[in-house]
Parts: C-alpha cells; sequence; structure tokens
C-alpha cells in the first residue's frame, strides 16, 4: 500500500491539541547571526590630508576604510526606528525567528496559507481574517507539515488521493515565519519572559525558483526520509497513520535585504494602509486595536535628500569638506546575495506532536552592498541560523500586543497581490493557479528566472498580464497558470 504523509486537512482539524502541548511544553527557537565587514568610501581628496580641497581641483588622492556590521549594529538600526533611542534594548537583545521554517521540505496548512489582507496589505490576524478558524483551537505556534516531491510544480499531482486544500509541492515557501528582538535583559523582562517585538518588516527575502523534472523548485537537497508506524496516543481524530523521519542538507539562493530608512514601504506613511505599519490601529496600549508601531517612520527626511538612490539632489558646494549632510549613524541599508546550506533532521519537539519537525541549523555566505551612515559600500561575511529546542515561554510565542499572541500580528513581506492565491491546490481543473507562488502568510518572496521584485513596487497593483485564465485552464501555455510577476 502507498504511504503517504498525514494531509493537511487532517491536522488542521487536530491542531489545537498539537500546539497547544508545544506551547506549553517545549517550542523551536532560531537565533539569527550577522559577520558581516562592511567596506566604503572615506575620503576623496586632493593631497594625502583626508578629504581636503575642492573638486574643481580634480581631487587625486583616494581612500577606502572598513568596518564590521553585526547583529548589535542592525539592532540598534532597528531600536533607533521604534524607540527613537539606539541603546533600547539591553546587550542580550538578538534576532530570532518564530515559527521558523528553513527546509525546502515542507508545507503550510490551508488556515495558515489563508490569512492576510489580500487588498490592504495590513499584517495577517490569523483568528480574525480566516473565517475557519477554529475558535479555541486556532494556530498558536504552527500550521506546516513536512512535505515530500510530487511529480509536479504547480499542479495537482493526480495520484495523490485523495486530494486535499494546502497540499502545495516543495519549494515554494522557504525560508517562514516571523522575525523577532528577543530581549531577556530589558528591565522588567526575564529569560522565562522577555520582551519579544515583531520587527519582520525591516527585512526582505528572495529566493530563486527553478522548473526541472525534479520539482523541488527552489532548492537542491542531499536527504533521505523514511516512514515509520505513527505512535500517536489520544483521540482517534488526531492519530497519524504514519511518522516521518530523516535528515539531510537543503541549499536554496537567498537575497536578504534590511532597511530602516523611509525608503521602506513598511516605514514610509505616504504608502498609506497599503504597506506603512503605522497607519491603522490605536497608539493607546489600553485599547482593543492598540498598534504598537502606531506613527512610527523610518530613518530620513525630505530634506536629507542624499539618501544613497537619489543622485546629485545635493546643491553644490565647490568644498569637499561642505558640511552640507547631518550625521546619521543609524541609517541602514542593505542587500546581501548567496546560498543558504541547511542542515537539520526531523525531530520530535513534544511528545505529543502530531508529527516531527525540521530541527537544525543554517549558513549563508553572502556578499552584498549598502548605504550604511550615509556612506555607501559593499558587504562579506556570513549570517547564521541556530536552532534550539527551548522551553516554550523563553520564546516569542507570546506577542507584544494586549493579551495577543504573535500570530495577531503577521507580516507576509514575501506577499505581493499580483501573485496571490485565487484557487484551492486541488485535482481536477482549478481556476486560477494549480498552486500559489507568494501568499500573505510568506516571509520570502518566490520568483523564477529573469523574474524581478522590488519591495514596495506592487502594492496596491493587480497588473492585468499576471490574471490567469479563469477556465479552461490551458495547461499547453505555462504562462496562463504560472504569474510573470514582472
Amino acid at each position: 500500500m502507498k504511504k503517504t504523509l498525514i494531509t493537511a486537512a487532517a491536522l488542521a482539524a487536530c491542531v489545537g491539541t498539537q500546539l497547544f502541548a508545544a506551547q506549553t511544553q517545549m517550542a523551536k527557537q532560531d537565533v539569527i547571526t550577522f559577520a558581516l565587514t562592511g567596506q566604503y568610501q572615506n575620503s576623496v581628496s586632493t593631497s594625502a590630508t583626508p578629504n581636503a580641497g575642492a573638486w574643481g581641483l580634480l581631487p587625486g588622492y583616494y581612500k577606502t576604510a572598513s568596518s564590521k556590521v553585526a547583529t548589535a549594529n542592525i539592532i540598534q538600526a532597528i531600536s533607533i526606528v521604534l524607540h527613537k533611542n539606539a541603546g533600547f534594548y539591553s546587550s542580550k537583545a538578538q534576532l530570532v525567528l518564530v515559527q521558523g521554517e528553513l527546509s525546502g521540505f515542507f508545507n503550510i496548512t490551508d488556515e495558515l496559507s489563508q490569512v492576510g489582507d489580500p487588498t490592504g496589505g495590513d499584517p495577517a490576524t490569523i483568528q480574525s481574517d480566516n473565517p475557519t478558524s477554529f475558535a479555541s483551537t486556532t494556530l498558536p505556534g504552527g500550521g506546516t507539515v513536512p512535505r515530500l516531491a510530487s511529480g509536479r510544480h504547480f499542479l495537482p499531482s493526480p495520484t495523490l488521493v485523495p486530494a486535499v486544500t494546502g497540499e502545495w509541492p516543495p519549494g515554494h515557501h522557504q525560508p517562514w515565519g516571523q522575525i523577532f528582538i528577543q530581549d531577556p535583559g530589558k528591565a522588567g523582562f526575564s529569560a522565562s519572559n522577555p520582551l519579544c517585538e515583531n520587527v519582520t518588516f525591516f527585512f526582505a527575502i528572495t529566493v530563486e525558483e527553478c522548473y526541472d523534472c525534479f520539482y523541488l523548485n527552489s532548492f537542491i537537497s542531499d536527504a533521505t526520509f523514511k516512514f515509520k508506524s505513527g505512535n500517536q496516543t489520544g483521540p482517534p481524530c488526531c492519530s497519524a497513520p504514519v511518522n516521518l523521519t530523516g535528515n539531510g542538507k537543503d541549499r536554496y539562493y537567498m537575497t536578504l535585504s534590511f532597511d530602516n530608512t523611509l525608503n521602506n514601504p513598511y516605514l514610509n506613511p505616504a504608502e498609506g494602509n497599503a504597506a506603512y505599519v503605522g497607519s491603522y490601529g490605536s497608539a493607546d496600549p489600553t485599547a482593543a486595536d492598540y498598534n504598537p508601531y502606531f506613527g512610527v517612520t523610518g530613518v530620513g527626511s525630505a530634506a536629507l535628500v542624499a539618501d544613497g538612490i537619489s543622485a546629485d539632489l545635493l546643491p553644490y558646494s565647490e568644498t569637499i569638506a561642505s558640511g552640507l549632510g547631518i550625521p546619521s549613524p543609524y541609517l541602514m541599508r542593505f542587500t546581501l546575495n548567496g546560498i543558504v546550506t541547511y542542515t537539520w533532521a526531523l525531530k520530535t519537539v513534544n511528545t505529543s506532536d502530531l508529527q516531527n519537525d525540521f530541527i537544525g541549523s543554517a549558513s549563508y555566505a553572502a556578499n552584498g552592498y549598502g548605504f550604511i551612515a550615509l556612506r555607501c559600500g559593499f558587504l562579506t561575511g556570513t549570517a547564521s541560523i541556530a536552532e534550539k529546542v527551548v522551553p516554550a515561554s523563553n520564546c516569542c510565542l507570546g506577542g507584544m500586543l494586549k493579551d495577543g499572541l504573535w500570530y495577531d500580528w503577521w507580516y507576509g513581506t514575501g506577499w505581493n497581490q499580483a501573485q496571490s492565491p485565487w484557487d484551492k491546490f486541488a485535482v481536477g481543473t482549478p481556476t486560477g493557479f494549480g498552486s500559489p507562488i507568494n501568499m500573505a502568510a510568506d516571509l520570502s518572496f518566490h520568483l523564477g528566472y529573469d523574474e524581478e521584485y522590488e519591495p514596495g513596487e506592487q502594492w496596491g497593483t493587480n497588473p492585468t498580464s499576471d490574471v490567469p485564465e479563469e477556465t479552461p485552464l490551458n495547461l499547453t501555455n505555462p504562462q496562463n497558470f504560472v504569474p510573470v510577476g514582472k
């Protein structure tokens, strides 16, 4: 008899049993560490004295310098925006990926895939945005399942019976989750009750996809999976028919950007409700619609046009050391490109869990460029993500909202309207695409060869060239069900 994984529909029906246990016992935590070196221009001069002389004398002396860009620097750049104080967080603050999934071999349950505001782009609230939520058994920390290749990229596999919604092929969503600053050292907080602030919207992540006959879409892998008889105890409805084990090493090409300036649409009031995180809710912590980011804006101003983007908008100064700029040591915008290597094993987080989870570590050897402290330059170095299973109380499973959890304030920074999931993934003739690429719950934006994505460019747009044919689905022309995305 053919062995299959537990279906997303079956998992969703029992998700509260599994994940309530995970929240009160143990949970997976991903700590993100950056170790970069920045190289930038430090002097242009007419003599050996730095930045001396005048432009009209045609400067002949050029010097560069370098500096470190570590996790602490990035946290300071976030702090200056959220709290107007670069020293707001303690020395124990770190970046963590909450509900992190780094492997290409994972899938999102249908309930979780439907979160978000498909028109306005507001943060997704699973319970209020999704009418199919299960009241007291919603998703406090989960909604993902392992997913093996099916022989299709976007279309349903005709051999998967019964076909269920949410069975998207592997390689469409990684990396996944929400990025938080976790600070157990902040006054009033502790290791068992750390300060947690969602900072996902400072980051933009893109993963390249490619469609060959191995059907892994965005990654390559050396992995081995095995099926064992399920040993789940509990109500019959929550018994898993099989238990998947395995280990492996996945690799994919990723672009990671960080931006704490007004160039970031999430931090720019001009974007309005389409993207700006401070445009809705209330600044009153006692209000039901309290928004901890109400009115938050990025670094920069209309008066400071030397922003690394616009050319020659500063007034001309014959003196090289003009003094036209204003020091901005915490301004930071950078982009990294490179290969993520994730080594993992499927392990049990809690004995009551319905399936094993991916646990491992990831390295990201990346090069990039940026505009940091008013200097353009280049970056080399690494980023790493270390996963550990720790007491759930030590994690950012509780959010910063009044009586809220992290999943009540979700930013789908990988979503764009032109590639929303118009249909369900199911056997038959679906309308629109056989499978969505970029959903409202996605952290990363997935795109195909020769496509590009500019954060903020697609907000509020729905290009007609990207609207799929309804019915019948024309399988002879892949452009009819794979978004163009330009």
